[in-house]
């Protein structure tokens, strides 16, 4: 599993960053972010194809672990 940390500190790319990864990666790959950014996750959900995005844990200060897989039929 790759992991990319984006918290304290979201660039202006990080969203593409995640989306490029997300095309190179295989059926079945999933990629492990963390966060802290509120509009990073919402944007996250925007731009992955539905259903490949689980937040698996959040805490009160809003930081988030989401993890994305890559589902066969992408």
């Amino acid at each position: 599993m790759v992991r990319m940390d984006f918290r304290d500190g979201v660039t202006p790319f990080a969203l593409l960053e995640v989306v490029n990864r997300f095309k190179r990666m295989r059926p079945g790959e999933t990629l492990e972010v963390l966060g802290n950014d509120r509009e990073l996750r919402q944007d996250l959900t925007r731009v992955l194809p539905e259903g490949c995005l689980h937040v698996a844990a959040e805490d009160g200060a809003g930081e988030f672990v989401a993890r994305i897989r890559k589902p066969a039929s992408q």
